[in-house]
């Protein structure tokens, strides 16, 4: 065709079905054509990938004698697989055993690249180190935590959450790959028996008075002890004895939650003269019960008294 008469190009037709001429932007001039996807158009659908052959036609103005040629055009799904998906880094969390209002955590977003590329999200919880036991709950993205069961070793036993990003396509339901990234958070555990708050204690006499005449024999007074948590080990002690004199502070025996006090008074020892001498009168006998290794920690132990009366055999009764 000589070049003397005046041409107009357009693209004429695409196939196959999937976009079409409108979707391309044509420069009759230099005689381009361009496709442009972006995030509205890959969340709408509106240019799947593959291959097309696009026509485009040539008519002389002058004589609208025309002549098509094609082109080539490959759409690639840029999300299939995209770029790269980046997992966040996750936080540990630290849970305090039977806390009922531990606050939840909502874990950091994993991202991809471009950032409108869809992936889906897995979830492993994990389960207690040596149990089959999980600590965690989830609802979407957000985590809650609640365990009332004895750990066995807090120093040692955690549970690992692992989160995995696989990405998708809106245009291929078997994605290739697919690309995952995954992070994962550790949750260690704090024993409520040694955490002020979490523990309740109570250390009970049975009788409230008890009485001897330096007879030597043991004298028992009940001390019933409960924990809650229940499995929370203590130690049962004898705190002191008042007023201070050589009257015996004799710890408790027995195990949870039913301990004896015994006290044993015998003349040859306690009364004038005796080795320890202890005054006839009435003694008040303080017992406590405390975890962990200290005893006297605010909120990790507790105390209960009863008195002690010791009447002198050698004085006779008043008439």
């Amino acid at each position: 065709m000589p070049s003397r008469f005046p041409v107009t190009y357009a693209c004429t037709s695409v196939s196959p079905a999937g976009i079409d001429c409108s979707k391309l932007s044509f420069d009759p001039l230099t005689r381009t054509a361009t496709i442009t996807p972006t995030q509205a158009t890959y969340e709408n659908a509106l240019h799947p990938p593959g291959t097309y052959t696009v026509t485009f036609t040539g008519t002389a103005t002058d004589s609208s004698q025309t002549k098509t040629t094609t082109a080539t055009l490959v759409l690639t799904d840029v999300c299939d697989p995209p770029t790269a998906l980046n997992a966040p880094t996750l936080t540990d969390q630290t849970y305090i055993v039977t806390d009922v209002a531990h606050p939840t955590y909502t874990h950091q977003a994993f991202t991809a690249t471009p950032s409108y590329c869809p992936f889906d999200l897995s979830y492993t919880l994990g389960t207690i180190s040596g149990t089959s036991d999980s600590a965690l709950t989830r609802s979407g993205t957000t985590f809650s935590f609640s365990y009332n069961s004895e750990i066995s070793d807090y120093s040692t036993v955690t549970q690992t959450t692992t989160i995995t990003a696989s990405h998708k396509s809106i245009y291929n339901a078997s994605p290739v790959g697919p690309t995952t990234q995954s992070a994962s958070f550790t949750t260690s555990f704090t024993d409520p028996c040694i955490t002020s708050g979490y523990v309740t204690l109570t250390i009970a006499a049975t009788d409230a008075t008890k009485t001897d005449s330096y007879s030597g024999s043991t004298i028992s007074n009940a001390i019933s002890v409960t924990t809650n948590p229940s499995w929370c080990p203590v130690t049962v002690t004898c705190d002191t004895v008042t007023p201070s004199s050589s009257f015996p502070c004799i710890s408790p025996t027995g195990s949870k939650p039913s301990y004896s006090h015994d006290v044993t008074i015998g003349d040859s020892t306690y009364y004038a003269g005796g080795s320890s001498p202890v005054a006839p009168g009435t003694y008040t006998i303080s017992l406590e019960v405390y975890t962990g290794s200290t005893p006297g920690v605010s909120g990790l132990s507790q105390k209960t008294t009863y008195s002690f009366t010791l009447t002198d055999p050698c004085l006779l009764p008043s008439s």
